[in-house]
């Protein structure tokens, strides 16, 4: 068994707003919430996430090798969309989690979870959130009915009583530990250098390849921008003419 996208991983800070974060979220639910941040997997060695420096990619092994985290973490996989992943022919989804992934990255954190987005910047994504939001997509909700901005790292927490869900935590930190391995120059087992280079060039080609599309995009804005100033200078002008030459035309009169 290996990482795939659509998984999800729980985790909980080092920092005092994570440590807020759960016992905002205990007094909300009414029960013990034990993590405070969700991340998405998007791919084999690549997940995607909020925090308070905004959306980013971040590597598999970051995630368990991070000073940021605490030891405990827990992964999630829905069985239901492991089935369809491996029933579908044609993955329409990766189409949408691409689109959706290009939208979000480098979009900035919310602070206001719990707040509908029509109150707050539509950009702006709570770490939970932007995987809720994502999975109701592909018709899988986590709470029934209930809208993603007010989804919270206990909702994902809660799921591990529920039979769609699976924890497959133990799988992730063996293949953690085979990638942290193998990224080691003098590693001499070849299957643990490749999990490495492989998941290493996911990540990078992942990054690059968000990064050279957002910056395109955030060109075509700026050029698009500088267009729309062009024309409305050119109907200034144009009208000015055009009154002008109606003035000479009145004063000949």
């Amino acid at each position: 068994m290996f990482p795939q996208c659509y998984d999800v991983i729980l985790v909980r800070g080092t920092s005092s707003y994570s440590s807020l974060l759960c016992c905002l979220q205990s007094i909300m639910t009414h029960r013990l919430v034990s993590f405070s941040h969700v991340i998405f997997v998007i791919g084999e060695g690549t997940c995607i996430h909020a925090t308070t420096n905004g959306i980013d990619l971040i590597r598999l092994s970051e995630i368990w090798t991070s000073p940021d985290y605490l030891v405990k973490k827990v992964v999630l996989r829905n069985k239901k969309i492991n089935t369809q992943i491996i029933c579908w022919e044609d993955d329409e989804w990766a189409k949408q989690l691409h689109k959706f992934t290009l939208k979000s990255f480098g979009a900035k954190y919310s602070y206001y979870f719990g707040i509908p987005k029509k109150w707050i910047d539509d950009n702006k994504w709570f770490c939970s959130e932007l995987a809720a939001t994502f999975l109701k997509k592909i018709g899988h909700e986590i709470v029934p009915n209930r809208n993603p901005e007010k989804i919270y790292p206990g909702h994902f927490q809660f799921c591990l009583n529920k039979s769609e869900w699976e924890d497959i935590t133990d799988c992730y930190e063996s293949y953690v530990k085979k990638i942290t391995d193998g990224s080691d120059e003098n590693c001499l087992n070849k299957e643990d250098r490749a999990y490495y280079s492989i998941g290493e060039a996911e990540f990078v080609n992942a990054q690059n390849c968000y990064l050279i599309l957002k910056e395109a995009e955030n060109n075509f804005r700026n050029w698009e921008g500088i267009v729309n100033a062009a024309r409305e200078f050119r109907d200034k002008v144009n009208k000015m003419v055009l009154e002008s030459a109606i003035n000479k035309i009145n004063d000949k009169s």
